[in-house]
């Protein structure tokens, strides 16, 4: 599953952001991590674990501001 988070964000960009996609008629809800987490429920997350996109599993270098993509990203077995 992967999800938009406004963590990255400044509130007032993370704000822009959804108003923009409202504007679109394409709803945009950013949610913080532990928001994210829950949809996971009684799931086992597997390794790396809930992650920012860059992160969950890189298959070369990342770049210098891989931590500022705005996008949670885990897998569960249940």
């Amino acid at each position: 599953m992967s999800h938009g988070t406004g963590d990255t964000l400044s509130q007032d960009l993370a704000d822009r952001a959804e108003q923009t996609y409202d504007q679109a008629a394409a709803h945009l809800h950013l949610r913080p991590r532990q928001e994210v987490e829950r949809f996971f429920g009684s799931g086992e997350l597997l390794e790396p674990g809930l992650v920012l996109a860059p992160f969950w599993r890189p298959d070369g270098p990342l770049s210098p501001d891989a931590d500022r993509l705005g996008i949670y990203v885990g897998v569960a077995r249940y």
